[in-house]
């Protein structure tokens, strides 16, 4: 094991025993900011595992539930006003297929203003989803075109209905202690 991969093991340790059970939000949101993610007016529940710090960008009035696992290998941008419902795991690494030695590959995830994703549901590298979808419960989001307001469903997610597309709401200000 060279010194690199001790320091990442030590910071992985530190995020995921220890920050992430913190009580206190605005101390786990401090102490996420200093590990590399960037975070705005938003909220990581308790309990949410977090990898690949520096590739991950939270934009304003973001929760993200209990359980969750967000990975920021690859690059993972959360637009304004998302809900990221328990036990959604989101993934920007992976490992080719095809690969005679496993090769480890990146994509950069992308989740668009107003996304709600369902619990449970899996968003795999390379996804970018439009404003305003929603992924629903148990689904699997792969790299395909997601239409804006679109609602999926299934394994691998297909279109079945679409949103509203009069919603304006703000998550900034949404406090999940008060809930």
């Amino acid at each position: 094991m060279n010194i690199n991969e001790l320091k990442y093991g030590i910071k992985y340790f530190f995020a995921n025993s220890i920050i992430t059970h913190i009580p206190s939000w605005t101390i786990r949101k401090r102490l996420f900011k200093l590990i590399g993610m960037k975070i705005g007016k938003s909220h990581i529940l308790r309990g949410v595992v977090t990898d690949g710090w520096n590739g991950i960008v939270i934009r304003n009035g973001v929760c993200i539930n209990q359980r969750c696992h967000i990975d920021g290998r690859g690059g993972l941008i959360i637009e304004d006003n998302v809900s990221i419902s328990i036990g959604t795991v989101i993934l920007s690494a992976s490992h080719d297929k095809d690969s005679s030695d496993f090769k480890y590959t990146t994509r950069t995830v992308h989740i668009g203003k107003r996304v709600w994703l369902g619990a449970n549901c899996i968003v795999l590298p390379g996804v970018d989803l439009s404003e305003g979808v929603v992924i629903a419960a148990g689904s699997v989001a792969i790299p395909q075109k997601y239409e804006k307001f679109g609602v999926y469903s299934g394994v691998p997610a297909v279109k079945i209905s679409d949103r509203s597309m009069n919603i304006t709401y703000d998550l900034s200000s949404w406090d999940p202690i008060l809930r």
